[in-house]
């Protein structure tokens, strides 16, 4: 299917190339699952939604004295909480490098400029969402190209997936034998007749054989573990008996007549009292050995709501520093440590907050002075991360884009 997918969107990319003009805004998308994931499109519309800038100026078509120059540019768009996995997995590659990256609230976008070679964006769409959206394994692709001044559609084509039938059997024909009836006697002869040796009247069926000597070699097998078992127990007995009798030797016993002293020497040998005292000993240090006690208390333990609870979040105290940290754990086991420093709000506009669910102007919240909050620097790529213990379970995690002050929703965490 992805071979197809290739010749198609080289097809409209081509297509895209050709009929660029001033009033042509010709963009070709690539749509898996009933959403948009990758986007080609001339660089001269790409552009900064904070600033309204041309992220390539160098394309801008801005002289109508002049001819249309066409390219082509690859535009991916990223959010920082549905798509939490995919941008992990961009970042992780080795060509993400080369790519534009553009700021938004909550958004993450990456842009690459490839002039005319479109035979090299199409490759490079294909590997995109084949490693990074999973494209093999969807039941269809749409490639639609379509004309951004009036939002008309210019191509559009659907890929589906081969459906597998079930192998057919063939059958070539019916073989059949005719027996004759000095067959079917000799048959019936050699069956009835049983296999005669020369030794015995009448041999024994094989399976009637292997299943005897099997029954009897499972016998001697029984008969033989036993006898270990009862060989082992004896032997662990004596050797503690024995153990017993060489301390009660090795202790010492003093007889007193009037002033004087009289010492019974032990007959135990020096090895032997070393490895008796040896075993009390290790005895002694095993009965002292401590439990060991944990080094971090742990405040708070959530997962993330929006993203199916594959993420979990682990808030810290440190005893011995007193410090604070943040663990998150993602799936598959692999888990970031970040140091985290417990703050005080000074005045009631220090930190400006936008959740729909907790903000009642505009979806905008601020805290009150001697309000508690968790404060993650450098979380992800430079911004900041602020997590917010609110009153009735609700924990929230939110991150800063632009601004110090500015902070956006980025995950509803649950404690578990």
């Amino acid at each position: 299917m992805l071979t197809k997918a290739y010749d198609i969107l080289l097809d409209q990319v081509e297509n895209n190339l050709r009929n660029q003009d001033f009033r042509m805004n010709l963009c070709t998308e690539i749509l898996l699952r009933n959403k948009i994931v990758v986007k080609l499109l001339h660089p001269s519309l790409i552009k900064d939604s904070q600033t309204g800038e041309d992220i390539y100026p160098e394309w801008a078509q801005n002289d109508i004295d002049k001819e249309y120059v066409s390219a082509i540019a690859l535009l991916l768009t990223f959010s920082m909480k549905q798509d939490k996995e995919q941008l992990e997995l961009f970042k992780a590659r080795g060509d993400s490098k080369y790519f534009k990256e553009i700021k938004d609230f909550g958004v993450r976008s990456y842009a690459i400029d490839f002039g005319t070679d479109v035979q090299n964006a199409t490759k490079k769409c294909i590997e995109i969402i084949k490693d990074i959206f999973e494209a093999d394994s969807v039941k269809n692709i749409r490639i639609n190209t379509i004309n951004l001044a009036d939002n008309s559609v210019f191509s559009k084509k659907l890929i589906t997936a081969p459906k597998k039938q079930s192998e057919s059997v063939k059958i070539d024909g019916i073989a059949t034998r005719v027996v004759s009836e000095e067959d079917k006697t000799e048959h019936i002869e050699a069956t009835e007749s049983p296999i005669v040796n020369e030794d015995a009247e009448v041999a024994k069926p094989v399976n009637d054989i292997g299943k005897k000597e099997y029954r009897i070699a499972m016998w001697i097998l029984g008969i033989i573990v036993a006898i270990l078992l009862v060989c082992l127990f004896e032997f662990i007995n004596k050797k503690y008996k024995q153990d017993a009798d060489e301390y009660q030797q090795s202790q010492e016993t003093y007889v007193w007549d009037g002033d004087s002293r009289t010492d019974t020497i032990s007959t135990i040998s020096a090895t032997n009292r070393d490895r008796i005292m040896g075993k009390s000993s290790v005895n002694q240090s095993k009965a002292h050995t401590q439990v060991p006690v944990p080094q971090t208390e742990v405040i708070g333990k959530w997962r993330e709501a929006n993203s199916g609870g594959n993420y979990t979040w682990i808030l810290e105290k440190v005893k011995s520093s007193g410090k604070y940290q943040v663990t998150v754990t993602y799936p598959g086991g692999m888990s970031m440590v970040y140091k985290c420093t417990r703050k005080t709000v000074n005045r009631s506009n220090e930190y400006i907050f936008h959740d729909s669910d907790l903000g009642r102007n505009n979806g905008v919240f601020t805290l009150n002075r001697g309000e508690t909050l968790y404060f993650i620097p450098d979380f992800d790529d430079g911004a900041n991360a602020i997590l917010l213990i609110c009153p009735e379970n609700v924990t929230r995690v939110y991150t800063n884009d632009i601004d110090n002050r500015y902070y956006e929703l980025f995950s509803d965490l649950k404690a578990i």
